[in-house]
């Protein structure tokens, strides 16, 4: 660290940023701020408020709502401080791009603020020297996630090619069993459990317990007869649920998971997706996957035949049929919406859209008299965005109508019951109208409780927020 600055006179106010994702100790959150801390005192500086990131990727600026709100702080009038204080250069994020990096301090710089690294051996002065420094210490940081993600991916690859399970949730009818490289058993990982409980284990895939195999079996088996769709599947097991009285466990996605799968025929498939390093996933060609075997609950000839049936049920449907489709959801449910295509439907709410311009225009045509959050499907050629400020003004006073009649029923209202009720827009769609939350409530003549006013203060508060961290990177 660079010697102490003498200082005379007052002590200049500064806020620090920290962050820390999943580098070494040394880059701790309580490590950065015990330097930054001892640079401050040296340097006649005391921080006011500390921006913090803990456990965010330094790859991409979304998520890191403390970098976020430091940036927003920065550009605002009264903010109180005349320093930012930061560990080191990789601290504002491991960009593959380096310019990123420099834009935001930039953008601190040109507001009238000093930014100080206090782990580094240069000053930050504006110098020739500085910048190459500081350059080279953010391509240095892009480097190294570089070469970081290639030994993860290699080790990956490694350790699948050994018969060790790298992915997270194991899926209905499998557990996740920790073993040594050696093979020794250490236990069994229970759900959503990480590895602390077993130091340097690795994870092999074996089959769960008897009566989750014979329910994956029975899945396969009802699926296979003749006329059986993955909603009537699910609709079967949730109605012998009901009789012994335990709530709905099965629906039309978690049908198709179990079935689509090939692990449930012994092979284990991965690599499907990769993460590029700042950009998100991107679809991997089949010839890149990679296949490893597994323990079976089902034959690989059975896993063929469901393959083969839903092949030949994605061969386009006549209108007919997709509209006797909702007549079932409606006979069996009592009403349609959205949500209830995609869970239990054969067809996804778009092949409605498609084929009739809106979900809405489909269930008019099945007589199905429209609650609010239908008549609200977006017609095909319509952007989101366009249906939520075009609503006439004739279509909101229905809509606050409607909602009142809700707050009468309930004596209550909040974000769940809005979104629950579908006879009314959802609460994004109110907001989207009124501006906040509290300006519905005051349309309806609701008066909110104190936590809710406080919980809604809060949420408006961090959307302007972002709001305006958002207007300052333009």
């Amino acid at each position: 660290m660079r010697a102490a600055t003498p200082h005379v006179g007052r002590l200049l106010p500064a806020v620090a940023y920290v962050r820390m994702s999943t580098d070494a100790q040394d880059y701790s959150i309580p490590a950065q701020q015990t330097v930054i801390a001892d640079y401050a005192a040296a340097h006649g500086m005391f921080v006011v408020h500390w921006f913090k990131d803990e456990g965010i990727s330094g790859l991409t600026l979304e998520a890191r709502a403390g970098l976020q709100g430091l940036l927003a702080a920065a550009l605002t009038r009264d903010r109180g401080f005349e320093v930012i204080l930061i560990y080191d250069v990789s601290r504002w994020g491991r960009f593959q791009d380096p310019d990123q990096a420099a834009h935001y301090e930039f953008i601190c710089r040109n507001a009238g603020l000093r930014v100080e690294y206090c782990a580094e051996q240069f000053e930050n002065d504006g110098s020739t020297t500085s910048s190459l420094f500081k350059q080279m210490k953010r391509t240095m940081a892009a480097e190294f996630s570089r070469e970081l993600s290639v030994k993860v991916k290699t080790s990956k690859d490694s350790l699948r090619a050994a018969g060790f399970w790298m992915g997270g949730n194991p899926g209905f009818g499998y557990r996740r069993q920790m073993v040594r490289r050696d093979g020794e058993i250490l236990g069994i990982a229970e759900k959503g459990e990480r590895n602390q409980r077993f130091a340097n284990a690795h994870t092999r895939l074996i089959l769960g317990p008897v009566e989750e195999q014979l329910m994956v079996r029975r899945i396969y088996e009802l699926y296979l007869r003749k006329g059986a769709t993955m909603a009537g599947v699910a609709a079967a097991l949730n109605r012998e649920r009901a009789d012994l009285l335990q709530p709905p466990e099965w629906s039309n996605l978690r049908i198709r998971k179990i079935l689509i799968d090939p692990k449930y025929a012994g092979r284990s498939v991965a690599g499907r997706r990769a993460s590029v390093l700042g950009k998100g996933l991107i679809d991997v060609p089949p010839d890149r996957w990679v296949h490893t075997a597994c323990p079976a609950i089902v034959t690989e000839r059975t896993f063929r035949k469901v393959q083969t049936k839903i092949a030949l049920l994605k061969t386009s449907p006549t209108d007919a049929a997709v509209l006797d489709d909702l007549r079932r959801l409606l006979r069996e449910h009592g009403h349609v919406g959205n949500s209830l295509i995609r869970k239990h439907g054969r067809w996804s709410p778009m092949t409605y859209c498609h084929r009739f311009g809106s979900v809405a225009e489909a269930l008019r045509l099945i007589g199905y008299e429209q609650p609010f959050s239908v008549a609200c499907s977006l017609p095909r050629g319509v952007s989101k965005t366009a249906r939520r400020r075009g609503a006439d003004e004739a279509f909101k006073r229905a809509a606050l109508s409607a909602l009142e009649a809700v707050y009468r029923n309930r004596g209550l209202l909040n974000r769940a019951i809005i979104d629950a009720s579908p006879e009314v827009p959802s609460s994004t769609f109110f907001v989207q109208w009124f501006g906040t939350l509290s300006a519905v409530y005051a349309a309806v003549g609701y008066v909110p409780n104190q936590r809710q006013v406080k919980l809604m203060g809060t949420y408006e508060e961090r959307a302007s927020r972002n709001q305006a961290s958002r207007r300052a990177l333009l």
